[in-house]
């Protein structure tokens, strides 16, 4: 599991940065506009449009906050050929903060129907993009819970 931890931060590193970042980064300085536009589209996310206050946030945290703790927890695992357990807490946290944020919008998401055509529907291509992100981190946070766990356990 470490090793697919491993790659969803590496990842996410630049999605964090070309996708996540348009959301507070000013329009003049976007460069990655094409494929933000494409995701819009393809995916119907009208967060990425709207840019409520609550999710410039949440991005906001995402940069100065987990932005940084991707890059260590990917040198960690790179150098170490694992995660050390230094950083388990830090994972934990991550992961419960992640899936925490995640869930606020996908909530806020299943609570806005696309309207076209005279037809109501579940925007499901962009439940469906950020639930990943919700159950990743959501399980992560328990696993490395569960280590901070057994490692004070064996303390005693």
């Amino acid at each position: 599991m470490e090793y697919f931890y491993f790659i969803y931060f590496l990842l996410h590193i630049p999605i964090t940065i070309v996708i996540d970042a348009t959301v507070v980064i000013p329009p003049w300085f976007q460069w990655q506009e094409k494929l933000v536009e494409f995701h819009q589209q393809a995916n119907g996310d009208f967060l990425l449009d709207s840019k409520p206050l609550w999710f410039r946030s949440f991005v906001y945290l995402e940069l100065v906050l987990q932005l940084p703790a991707f890059v260590v927890f990917v040198i960690d695992y790179w150098r170490n050929s694992r995660f050390s357990p230094r950083w388990y807490p830090l994972i934990t946290i991550y992961g419960f903060n992640a899936a925490l944020t995640t869930y606020t919008c996908l909530v806020y998401i299943a609570q806005r129907e696309v309207v076209g055509s005279g037809l109501v529907r579940f925007n499901w291509p962009l439940f469906l993009v950020y639930l990943p992100t919700f159950m990743i981190p959501a399980v992560m946070s328990v696993q490395y819970y569960l280590k901070c766990v057994s490692l004070l356990s064996n303390l005693k």
